[in-house]
């Protein structure tokens, strides 16, 4: 949408130095759902949710439910209806947390209606992002840009605490959907609150984050003055194990990593300073490690309180890279390197961008290069199941 708000204006969150608290988003939803019906019904028909009557619908975020839950819970009472959702903005999805939530969802409905739900069909789990997914089938993905597009043009009361929130709210979606070009100013030092992650995640196509079951991550390393993006590709069907190991599987005799693993492909975003100029070096690295992952001291802390050695779980990983590599021709620009003893990094490849015109490539350096990882990747799961 290009019709976007004066800045100028008074932002209680910019005031207050909450712009960056996903939480705050959520409270704010919340407390224009109690007290606007035009709001309410915008907000429902975003989730693709119209009921006759909107007024017995209650809108709980976390606060209101002893366990974790996602950020917000709908329940329709005469319906006996719940909507869970689960609100991203600055961060991207937890290890199997939409999963999690998903096995929650009956334990909400009781939670909420006091019955066990009847049916699938009488709840619904949606995902709230920028521009972030899950592949999960009975997910539905749902974006800020659509529901900035549904409530911009409701009315409040004139200078109301009403008026002034919602005004907040839409200059901060002003922003999060009119994301800055890709450019390494941009990427280096973001826009205000704005993390460069999800500059870098605009720039990438959707479908091919969907294909890969893309999750990214965003970090700042103060030493450095250094911003760094990640993103972590695997394939659930394949690429990680079901026996999810724990302190048990780990202390016990015959413990061996192929019991339990965890193939990803690692992208990692950094910006640096070269004679004074900056550059972004793009990282990729093919891992290998427990699931979920357990560090060599971890390992070895647990082992040695049973009274067990540990070389041998790391030996058989080296065995294993062994394998790889008599089996898999490595292609000249993969560089392989040798495990540590926290993880196993079996191929690494880095792309040094100097300029934006360097930039203009990085969607498709970025796709070429994942595809290349993920068929490597796809030959070495089949080794390592033939192991």
């Amino acid at each position: 949408m290009n019709n976007i708000r004066s800045r100028d204006s008074l932002d209680i969150l910019d005031i207050l130095g909450l712009s960056s608290k996903e939480d705050i988003y959520t409270n704010i939803l919340k407390f224009l759902f109690d007290e606007n019906d035009d709001f309410k019904y915008a907000f429902l028909k975003f989730l693709n949710y119209e009921v006759e009557h909107i007024n017995n619908i209650d809108f709980f975020t976390r606060r209101k439910f002893k366990n974790i839950i996602p950020d917000i819970v709908l329940v329709d009472k005469t319906n006996k209806f719940i909507i869970v959702i689960e609100v991203k903005i600055f961060s991207s999805e937890g290890v199997n947390q939409l999963k999690r939530y998903n096995d929650m969802l009956n334990n909400i409905y009781i939670e909420t209606l006091g019955i066990s739900c009847p049916s699938e069909n009488n709840c619904r789990l949606y995902y709230l992002t920028l521009n972030d997914f899950s592949s999960m089938k009975n997910v539905h993905n749902i974006y800020w840009r659509d529901l900035h597009e549904h409530i911009y043009n409701i009315k409040f009361k004139r200078d109301s605490i009403h008026e002034i929130l919602f005004n907040s709210l839409i200059s901060k979606l002003d922003l999060l959907i009119n994301i800055p070009r890709l450019d390494i100013k941009n990427i280096i030092k973001g826009d205000g609150w704005l993390y460069p992650t999800n500059i870098i995640i605009n720039s990438l196509d959707k479908e091919f984050m969907k294909r890969y079951n893309m999750t990214s991550s965003y970090s700042f390393d103060r030493n450095k003055n250094s911003y760094a993006s990640t993103f972590i590709l695997r394939d659930n069907d394949s690429w990680i194990s079901k026996n999810e190991i724990n302190e048990d599987i780990v202390g016990s005799l015959d413990f061996d990593f192929r019991k339990s693993f965890d193939f990803h492909i690692e992208v990692q975003i950094n910006s640096l300073e070269i004679d004074n100029v900056s550059n972004i070096l793009v990282h990729y690295r093919f891992d290998l490690h427990s699931n979920p992952y357990f560090t060599y001291k971890q390992i070895k802390s647990i082992r040695k309180n049973k009274g067990l050695e540990s070389e041998t779980y790391f030996d058989v990983r080296q065995e294993f890279i062994n394998h790889v590599k008599r089996n898999i021709p490595i292609a000249e620009e993969l560089e392989y390197r040798r495990s540590s003893k926290d993880y196993l990094t079996i191929f690494v490849m880095d792309r040094l961008y100097k300029n934006d015109e360097d930039l203009i490539d990085f969607k498709s350096d970025f796709e070429t290069t994942v595809e290349k990882f993920s068929d490597f990747g796809n030959r070495i799961v089949n080794l390592f199941y033939d192991f």
